[in-house]
């Protein structure tokens, strides 16, 4: 009985041959399936990376480009050869959130700040480290700078802390999405106070109070209802509504408010989980300088049911960031500690490394430097940091702030650490000025020629470590 053969055994004259052909046709048929796969993977890759402006441009051209698309301007300096900058490129810059915050609220750009055009903007930054980011409003003024890689989780939380406390019009953007993609803000001007967001629906009422009662958190307030209760608030004479609305129209037009929101959470202390009060607890929790924050952590499985773990511990962090640049403002200790013991007390992820942060950028904005050096010390040693970018920081405003020599002999031996995982200038220059204060001459001069020689490589300006050279051959 004749039976047709498949076109893959045209040329099949036994039964090795054909099963061979067989093997063959479905080996193709693999590889070609590899290469959509591919293919497709490089298409998202590219989808998920964020979109940087092309060609030589100047602050002002940023600018008029941020202001017709209604942007901020983001600002990436690297260095070509350093490990750091290519795991921030590959990790940070490709993911869907960070592309997603970039590409939507952000003119991008990117720049080599090794290049002699740009000693000009790294110099008005003093900028000493690669990468480093810096964030401007549509007016060309610095928001934010940094050059600390963190992990992606923080960076996002970085980027979406620039957004929201810009002046950019979010009335007319549909949400900020989280880490999740949820919204974290709903459609509503930026400084008014949404209602608590809805994680899932519920057959009860809403969170968001009814009309009648509610705050009025989506509308501006008048002069005149300023006036009335700010009259009744100092005759004592105020209702308890009044006083809950007299609390939101204060934050609405950023004048002090802390007193006034105890004042009604002392009056509503039996209620404080009635529906107006929640809502009233999650729209003051984002400072720790009033009670709502405190009561906030006591009722705060209610509140992670209802939006999600995610975005509450968010704002819990926002909430002490927001405490911090506080407490380094003022000088005030007390914020300082306090915000502190609310990291402890939220249980937060990735508490020790986000506890370190706020600390070591409270000691620092106040020089406290003893504090701040014996808070590195206890921390690279208990977690074991190799991060270069990090090591090199610390060494570097140890080396400079501290005279204490088994302070500078720590900071030696990150720096070392730092310069044998990324071997480029910065890494050296560290390296170099630490061994000179600690007064190793030999040491920081061999240290100072390998800087020197990679500056002359890279392009850089040598100027910095010729006087550093200068400075090791004529004081010690």
């Amino acid at each position: 009985m004749n039976r047709s053969i498949p076109s893959y055994y045209c040329f099949a004259e036994n039964n090795t041959d054909k099963i061979l052909s067989f093997f063959c046709m479905h080996v193709w048929s693999l590889l070609v399936c590899i290469c959509l796969v591919l293919s497709a993977s490089k298409t998202v890759a590219q989808k998920h990376s964020i979109q940087f402006v092309k060609g030589d441009q100047t602050l002002e051209h940023l600018k008029k480009q941020a202001k017709a698309q209604t942007k901020l301007i983001f600002i990436y300096i690297y260095e070509p050869n350093s490990s750091v900058c290519r795991e921030v490129e590959n990790r940070v810059f490709t993911h869907q959130q960070a592309a997603l915050y970039h590409n939507d609220y952000f003119v991008n750009y990117q720049v080599n700040g090794r290049e002699p055009s740009v000693q000009s903007l790294v110099n008005a930054f003093n900028i000493k480290h690669f990468p480093s980011f810096l964030y401007f409003d549509v007016e060309g003024r610095l928001i934010h700078q940094t050059n600390q890689t963190s992990p992606t989780s923080a960076y996002l939380e970085l980027v979406y802390k620039v957004i929201t406390n810009s002046d950019l019009p979010f009335y007319k953007i549909d949400g900020v999405p989280d880490i999740e993609g949820k919204k974290i803000i709903e459609s509503t001007p930026y400084n008014k106070q949404p209602a608590i967001p809805q994680k899932t629906q519920t057959a009860r009422e809403s969170l968001s109070t009814p009309a009648s009662t509610a705050p009025q958190t989506k509308k501006l307030f008048t002069e005149q209802q300023l006036e009335e209760w700010e009259a009744a608030y100092y005759s004592r004479k105020i209702s308890t509504d009044d006083l809950r609305n007299y609390a939101y129209a204060l934050k609405e037009r950023k004048r002090p408010y802390h007193t006034v929101v105890n004042q009604y959470l002392k009056l509503e202390r039996t209620r404080l989980r009635n529906e107006i009060n929640r809502q009233f607890l999650y729209d003051f929790s984002e400072t720790v300088e009033n009670d709502a924050i405190h009561l906030f952590l006591k009722d705060i499985q209610y509140f992670k049911v209802e939006v999600g773990s995610d975005k509450i511990n968010n704002r819990i962090k926002s909430a002490i960031f927001n405490s911090i640049q506080t407490a380094i403002k003022e000088q005030d200790k007390v914020i300082f500690e306090y915000a502190i013991d609310i990291i402890s007390q939220a249980n937060l992820p990735f508490k020790d490394e986000f506890e370190f942060d706020m600390k070591m950028r409270y000691y620092q904005g106040v020089d406290e430097w003893e504090n701040y050096t014996k808070t590195a010390v206890e921390y690279v040693k208990t977690k074991n940091i190799t991060n270069p970018q990090l090591l090199n920081e610390l060494a570097f405003n140890i080396a400079k702030h501290s005279d204490d020599t088994r302070s500078l002999e720590e900071a030696l031996l990150w720096a070392k650490e730092g310069a044998k995982i990324d071997t480029e200038y910065a890494s050296n220059l560290t390296l170099t000025y630490v061994y000179y204060r600690l007064k190793q001459k030999e040491k920081a001069l061999e240290t100072a020629e390998i800087t020197l020689k990679i500056a002359e490589i890279r392009k850089i300006d040598p100027k910095e470590i010729k006087d550093l050279m200068d400075d090791i051959k004529t004081r010690l």
